[in-house]
């Protein structure tokens, strides 16, 4: 519950932040301190962690990761921790997961995952599960989209309920960027829907392809 350590006005000067910090596209940084292309011209050209794994080595990529669940977790949190109520929180976790999406151009999965443990930690925890679980059968895609879609009802089950609210729009954002696609101009039918929103792709792949695309941050 919010105090008097917090207040609307806070909230306001924090968000400009807390997007900003979601613009910041930490895999292309990492591509060119090693010198190389952007990093949407390397691997399968999704800014996230997933390909800066494939594309830069494993600890840059898990270096990526790491800093891009930071963007959706840290003004949030700190918030948190300042007073600001679960709509402040909301507000500020959802912020930079838009600013991933829209400026980015990621999935927005890492910092969804950051901003869910600033919402509601022990929720986010449970949905960890799915998560580990998808990504050793090496589906990850279909692991984190599961997880997202669980998180609201976690959090409603905490109690949390304004907290179960925010959380929702954060499988909301990476739900639209899956649908949407990367393709445009492709009718987007059900089958196609089904294999976006589950698993991150436009075609049918083997297993390593669906957890190379779905596991994209």
């Amino acid at each position: 519950m919010a105090n008097s350590r917090w207040s609307p006005a806070k909230t306001l000067v924090a968000l400009p932040a807390a997007a900003a910090l979601g613009c910041l596209p930490t895999a292309d940084i990492a591509a060119r301190l090693h010198g190389r292309r952007r990093v949407t011209d390397l691997g399968d050209g999704k800014p996230g962690a997933a390909n800066a794994v494939r594309s830069l080595g494993l600890k840059t990529g898990l270096m990526v990761g790491a800093v891009d669940v930071g963007k959706g977790y840290a003004i949030a949190r700190w918030a948190r921790h300042r007073g600001a109520g679960p709509s402040a929180v909301g507000m500020l976790a959802l912020a930079p997961v838009l600013g991933h999406i829209f400026v980015v151009g990621g999935r927005g999965a890492a910092p969804s995952l950051g901003a869910a443990f600033a919402n509601d930690t022990p929720a986010t925890c449970a949905v960890c599960v799915p998560i580990l679980a998808g990504t050793a059968l090496k589906k990850a895609g279909a692991g984190v989209m599961l997880g997202a879609c669980l998180l609201p009802a976690f959090s409603f089950a905490g109690g949390g309920r304004m907290r179960a609210l925010w959380c929702a729009t954060l499988p909301g954002a990476v739900a639209y960027r899956r649908l949407r696609g990367d393709d445009g101009g492709a009718a987007l039918t059900p089958g196609l829907a089904w294999q976006r929103f589950w698993f991150d792709r436009d075609a049918a792949v083997d297993n390593a392809g669906d957890e190379a695309s779905g596991a994209s941050a």
